[in-house]
């Protein structure tokens, strides 16, 4: 199993582009950062997991149980976490008609006495320059943190991306 250790409050890794990038254009520049890793954000061609959805996990087993059917084809390890003082935010964006879809996070902070996980939704590329597989992409990120007893909120915004629904 592959270990994946909460680093500093610094570990701002979105889901495109640079690791050491933090994302916030277009949300608001509000609330405390949140110390947070992406564990991993990716499109899956073969999952169980069809309609969006959002979900704090805090064990072990339910966290094997949906990192497992959210890509059927992964065959890496399943991340060891550590659920004493971690938990994990699994966001499915749910089917989407072609790969040019995506799911990116971009900060995680607190704010009002919740958490907030502040996303993208990245639309394909709409220049025309872009030809996408016809085939049906199912968006996903997972994202450790410290466990807390805040409420998790979430703040999503669209933004078109590049060719191969990176931004």
């Amino acid at each position: 199993m592959k270990p994946v250790y909460l680093l500093a409050p610094l570990a701002f890794i979105g889901c495109s582009g640079s690791d050491n990038e933090t994302h916030n254009s277009g949300h608001e520049n509000t609330g405390t950062s949140y110390a947070y890793e992406v564990i991993e954000c990716g499109n899956s061609w073969h999952t169980t997991i069809g309609e969006p959805s959002r979900e704090v996990i805090t064990d072990e087993h339910r966290f094997r149980e949906v990192y497992g059917v959210s890509d059927l084809n992964n065959q890496d390890d399943i991340p060891t976490i550590d659920f004493d003082t971690q938990q994990v935010v699994a966001m499915h964006a749910g089917q989407k008609p072609d790969p040019g879809y995506g799911l990116r996070i971009d900060q995680v902070v607190t704010e009002n006495g919740a958490i907030e996980v502040r996303y993208t939704d990245i639309l394909p590329d709409s220049s025309g320059d872009c030809a996408y597989p016809s085939v049906v992409a199912y968006p996903y990120c997972f994202v450790s943190m410290v466990k807390s007893d805040l409420a998790v909120t979430y703040s999503g915004i669209k933004e078109e991306g590049r060719c191969g629904g990176e931004e």
